[in-house]
Formats: C-alpha cells, sequence, structure tokens
C-alpha cells in the first residue's frame, strides 16, 4: 500500500499498489456498482409499472417515459458533473447530489402528479451520474500517484 494526499492536505488515503490483485478487485469492485445501480432501477421500475400504469391512468407512451425518465437525468447529469465539479470542486458537487437523490427518493415515493413523479426521476438519474466526480476523484489520485513514481 502506498499513501497518497486525499484533496485536503491533512488527510491520506491508502491506495493499493498498481498491478496487485487488491487493486485490480478494487477497480472491478467499483465499476460493477455503477451497473448495479442502474440494473437495480430498471429491475426496480418495471415492477412498479402496473401500479403506476393504474393510478395515474397512463398510456403506454406515458408509461415508456415513466420507466425511461430517470435514464434522461442521467445523461445531462452526466454531461455536466465533471465541469461542476471543476467549477465548484468534487466534494460540493457530491454533497449536492446525494441532497439530489434524496430529493428525489422523496418526491418518488409520494408524488402529487405524473409530473412530479417524471421530474423526480429526471434528478435521481441525475444525481446518480453525479459519482462521475468521485470516478474523476480516484482517477486524479492515481495519477498523482504514479507522477511522484509511488
Amino acid at each position: 500500500m502506498s499513501e497518497v494526499y486525499a484533496e485536503s492536505s491533512w488527510k491520506t488515503v491508502d491506495v493499493p499498489q498498481k498491478g496487485s490483485a487488491l487493486f485490480l478487485t478494487l477497480i472491478c469492485l467499483v465499476a460493477s456498482i455503477g451497473g448495479f445501480v442502474f440494473g437495480f432501477d430498471t429491475a426496480v421500475i418495471s415492477g412498479t409499472f402496473g401500479f403506476v400504469e393504474s393510478y395515474f391512468t397512463l398510456s403506454k407512451v406515458a408509461l415508456g417515459w415513466f420507466g425511461s425518465s430517470a435514464l434522461v437525468g442521467c445523461v445531462v447529469g452526466a454531461m455536466i458533473a465533471g465541469w461542476l465539479g471543476d467549477r465548484f470542486g468534487r466534494r460540493p458537487v457530491l454533497i449536492f447530489g446525494a441532497l439530489m437523490f434524496f430529493a428525489s427518493a422523496l418526491f418518488s415515493a409520494i408524488p402529487p402528479s405524473f409530473v412530479v413523479l417524471i421530474w423526480a426521476r429526471i434528478v435521481g438519474g441525475g444525481a446518480l451520474a453525479s459519482r462521475r466526480c468521485w470516478l474523476r476523484c480516484i482517477s486524479q489520485s492515481l495519477r498523482l500517484q504514479k507522477s511522484v513514481g509511488v
């Protein structure tokens, strides 16, 4: 293990040596969690189609929009998360993303209308995509580790 300084200079993070089995396992774990979250969302939402369709009396097009609206938020969030992270810092963007995800979960659980439900899913998708800042933090620390020859 080598020591790499985190964003603030008073904290250090232990990073496994590049090329080790632990390093590879950690990278695979982080990558698979992202896929798991999107797959889990798709599975959970598809299980609610019948209830949402009957509660809001939706057409098939509106039901499809309900199922895919989080992906729209993911696309937009992934496009702007890196820029926001560079402008405001990674930590504030991640905290804001967590707050957005909480608000999305709250409004998805108790939506007063179908429009609010769709916006809550779009915001939740954007919040999930904001984790891109975290991935950039990791890649920067690994680049730093490589540049100082650790």
